[in-house]
């Protein structure tokens, strides 16, 4: 039965008192509105496995956290999964027509486009990415006039090609798409710590289990391979700009490089060696590996309209006053926004396919990318530690799925994790680390690292999630599907001059704390509206995951000029959760275990052509 808008749910009774520090405890009773049961006890460590939730009760709690905007309006959308990608290319040939339309995308993670005729461009394929595919990426770069050069992550590790093969399987083998606690790398992959090492070797004596569950040998007898695994995104762009200057016969003739699955203001920042700034060439990540990727038409999305959406949905920020944010799965949150924050906001709002619709993660440096270039250098735009009350809740991450999990803010920190299984275990192992809630870091005016940094949404109605990756035990490509918000917390700043540099680099040094953020939590059906200061109205920007901008008359007279508007503009992939837009029950038939009650399932289903809404579009 599809679950209602409407309150038909029992109310959540929420008496928390909680400190900044997140020491007291909490008064909150969390109840199954369908026999008044508390949530599952795990047997390992005492926690909160998961969290009981019923998607009907979203509208209770807007009301309870405060929330006082009009809240989505319609029906949740409709599943589907577009169908005509479930055929692997058999040939290189097979795959070229769409190859030539993804090295000609100016827009998005990663614009092959923007590199023109007569240049070099060099790009890092993911791992065990598919030959047919990189080879027919090559030859369609070679038709434009560019000339591409690939190099393997294995050179870049300087480890044997299949030895690198042998521990990515391993680890998939080990840690597959329901080991929720994957997400926990986040704390190197993005963390940044000056000694990592010395981080997780606490994280060890304080949570044992989850570090054996999380951190798996996996047979990685080489060094280099378990700094990689553990520090990929902080490391890779270091590990790169080391290899272009050993080859500076490639590096002097590359005018473009892409390579990894996120991290660009990073990449951008890292890619630095013995004085050399390889950074400048870096024009975005490397995500086409395998068919689905390739054959999306999302890479052939008309670069003006993708650009038009994005615009549409930055315009009215500068005026707002006010943000509410909700999901089904159990999101709400609130934040009031002063008119200096909300004008950098709207400043600080654009990085390509990922438009930032939380404030933080747009402030604290220049902005990352520009809807106009005459905008830029564009003006430094100074941190906030907004004042957000309210939870966000969800089960998919980055890395993988977990048990239902609710994480509580107050005053915008983090004050407490309530279920996600490991993931939840080994997030509130995190929330203690020493001196991450005591320290004040450099240009931050308050203490603390937890605070709620970053809320992301994608904007290709036509991206999707690629069930051969969830196979493969990951879930990067979720975050891409036009209409997903992934949220993450900690700080992030991005120095703006050599003074500031080397006064993050001390503080990171001296303190050992994590210096960027972390912990994503995807929403699949948000809501997102702001109130404008000028009028009190309220605009939604997104409504149960269909971005606004695609009913936007300006939007769907463009996209009348490319084809049917209707196909450009509807959002490719829906999924079928149970209790919210598909038979079942939420929890349990999918919150306490979606990876393997629903997700690997689902891709399995689609990778055999059954899935009962498969598309022809």
């Amino acid at each position: 039965m599809r679950a209602s808008n409407a309150d038909v749910g029992s109310s959540q009774a929420l008496c928390s008192n909680i400190d900044h520090d997140g020491s007291t405890e909490f008064g909150r009773i969390f109840m199954n509105p369908s026999n008044g049961a508390v949530a599952p006890i795990s047997p390992a460590g005492g926690s909160v496995e998961y969290i009981s939730w019923s998607p009907d009760q979203i509208a209770s709690r807007r009301t309870a956290i405060g929330l006082v905007g009009p809240g989505p309006q319609s029906n949740y959308p409709a599943p589907t999964f577009p169908g005509y990608v479930s055929k692997q290319p058999a040939s290189v040939d097979d795959a070229l027509p769409a190859a030539r339309e993804a090295v000609r995308q100016t827009e998005g993670r990663c614009p092959l486009g923007s590199v023109k005729a007569g240049q070099t461009v060099l790009w890092v394929p993911r791992a065990g990415a598919d030959p047919i595919v990189q080879e027919a990426l090559r030859i369609a770069f070679i038709e434009r006039g560019v000339d591409p050069i690939t190099v393997g992550l294995h050179e870049l590790l300087q480890v044997g090609e299949r030895e690198l093969a042998e521990v990515i399987a391993a680890e998939a083998t080990a840690l597959d798409i329901s080991a929720g606690q994957k997400e926990l790398y986040f704390m190197g992959l993005t963390g940044d710590f000056a000694d990592y090492q010395k981080a997780l070797d606490w994280f060890k004596e304080q949570n044992t289990t989850v570090y054996d569950a999380t951190w798996p040998e996996v047979g990685r007898r080489d060094d280099r391979l378990r700094h990689w695994q553990a520090n990929e995104i902080r490391v890779l762009p270091r590990l790169l700009a080391s290899w272009l200057h050993k080859h500076r016969e490639v590096a002097d003739r590359t005018d473009a490089i892409f390579a990894g699955a996120g991290g660009r203001p990073g990449f951008t920042n890292g890619m630095v060696t013995d004085g050399h700034d390889y950074g400048t060439k870096f024009l975005g990540n490397f995500v086409i590996n395998d068919h689905y990727d390739l054959l999306s038409k999302a890479q052939a999305f008309p670069p003006e309209l993708w650009k038009l959406i994005e615009r549409k949905t930055i315009e009215p920020l500068a005026l707002a006053d006010r943000l509410e944010f909700s999901d089904p799965m159990g999101t709400a949150y609130a934040c009031d926004i002063d008119a200096e924050t909300a004008t950098d906001w709207a400043k600080g709002a654009y990085c390509p396919g990922h438009l930032f619709v939380f404030p933080t993660m747009g402030l604290g440096g220049h902005p990352y990318g520009f809807l106009d270039p005459a905008d830029a250098p564009g003006p430094f735009l100074q941190p906030r530690q907004l004042s957000v009350s309210g939870v966000i809740a969800g089960t998919n991450s980055h890395m993988a799925t977990h048990p239902q999990m609710e994480i509580w803010l107050k005053d915008g920190y983090v004050t407490d994790v309530t279920g996600g299984g490991l993931y939840g275990d080994g997030f509130r192992t995190w929330l203690n680390y020493p001196g991450i809630n005591d320290q004040t870091w450099p240009f931050m005016e308050k203490p603390g690292f937890w605070w709620l940094n970053e809320g992301a949404l994608a904007t290709n109605p036509l991206h999707f999630k690629h069930p051969l990756e969830v196979l493969q035990g990951s879930n990067l490509s979720e975050r891409e599907a036009g209409g997903v918000v992934h949220h993450a917390f900690g700080i992030a700043y991005r120095p703006d001059s050599e003074a500031e540099q080397d006064e993050w680099d001390a503080f990171s040094r001296a303190t050992n704390l994590p210096m960027d953020h972390g912990m994503h939590v995807h929403q699949l059906f948000p809501t997102v509206q702001i109130r404008l200061r000028t009028t009190g109205q309220w605009v939604t920007l997104v409504e149960h995951g269909i971005l606004t901008a695609t009913s936007d008359a300006d939007v769907r007279q463009l996209a009348e000029t490319y084809g049917c508007a209707d196909d450009l503009l509807a959002r490719a992939w829906v999924p079928d959760i149970p209790g919210i837009n598909a038979p079942g029950d939420y929890i349990d038939d999918y919150a306490k275990n979606p990876g393997q009650l629903y997700w690997i399932p689902w891709a399995k289903s689609i990778e055999a052509g059954t899935y009962p809404y498969l598309s022809n579009k």
